[in-house]
């Protein structure tokens, strides 16, 4: 099958705060508009000049047929029929080809449903489905298909810029453990930076090299939850734990500030966050008994 006939055929899948939900037919509403303003100059009678106001994001409706899976309907039902606190979340538009193979991602920020529709049932013998549509406003949309920030050839490890990755809430070296033992929380090393970030925010990689490493630590061996670890040029290695989804494979190459998960809490943890760890002693070792396996040696160096 061409490239072309599987982009023909495509999917839409839509993600909450990471999470697939469901497979869409039909999604309108991913556009933008910005408000332009005419001012009349004194002295130019022929022309008028025209300014840039605010920019509007419409509502994205979605329409899908009827399953058992009733998530959206259900985020409706507790956000605009039941008296509960509104609830926001972020997601994404995702667009696959026949193969199941991501194309292009639309994130879409600050989100809440406003209206469902139900299937019209009409009875008959033909061989219409029951669709349904949901209709979700939103405060900001942006086209998520190509690569983070990078300085010096080294990438921010959560989002898109660097302002993403300053919410650090826990650095290499000795710190409080989060577990309390015997009503005390003792000291305990930190092999790696933790960045706090909502769940389904991007995971780059922070350098150029090879995936050596996709694991899904069930059993908390590490506490890692599902991680991969990414081999570079010079032999140092970076891992990235506590991932929603893992994206790459073991062997393919990424570029620095490419998209290889996303933010998540699986493995031992309190909330939604990066561990990145780093092997600048290039042993294959994860440790905090070097200070040069302390990863912001790297991120906050000229990338050598």
């Amino acid at each position: 099958m061409s490239d072309d006939s599987k982009l023909r055929a495509y999917l839409f899948t839509v993600e909450i705060d990471g999470i697939e939900t469901a497979r869409f037919q039909k999604c309108e509403g991913l556009e933008a508009e910005t408000y332009v303003y005419e001012v009349e100059e004194g002295g130019l009678n022929h022309t008028t000049r025209k300014f840039r106001g605010r920019t509007r994001f419409p509502n994205l409706i979605l329409e899908k047929g009827i399953t058992e899976n009733d998530s959206l309907f259900n985020w409706f039902k507790e956000t605009c029929l039941e008296n509960k606190k509104l609830e926001r979340k972020n997601g994404s538009v995702v667009l696959k080809d026949t193969e199941g193979n991501e194309v292009k991602r639309w994130n879409f920020y600050r989100a809440f449903p406003c209206r469902w529709i139900g299937p019209k049932l009409v009875t008959n013998l033909g061989s219409d489905f029951a669709v349904e549509r949901i209709e979700i406003a939103h405060e900001g949309i942006e086209v998520d298909n190509d690569l983070a920030e990078v300085s010096y050839g080294i990438a921010t490890p959560v989002g898109k810029t660097w302002n993403d990755a300053q919410y650090v809430t826990s650095v290499w070296g000795k710190r409080n453990s989060f577990i309390v033992d015997n009503g005390e929380k003792t000291l305990s090393g930190h092999n790696g930076m933790d960045f706090t970030a909502p769940q389904g925010t991007r995971i780059n990689a922070v350098k150029s090299g090879t995936v050596s490493k996709v694991e899904n630590d069930e059993k908390n061996i590490h506490g890692y939850g599902k991680y991969i670890v990414i081999t570079h040029e010079d032999g140092t290695s970076t891992l990235y734990a506590h991932q929603s989804k893992i994206i790459v494979y073991e062997g393919e190459t990424v570029e620095a500030g490419e998209k290889i998960g996303e933010v998540g809490k699986t493995g031992k943890v309190t909330g939604p966050h990066l561990h990145l760890g780093y092997d600048g002693n290039k042993n294959g070792k994860f440790t905090n008994s070097e200070q040069l396996d302390d990863p912001a040696k790297l991120l906050y160096s000229d990338g050598n």
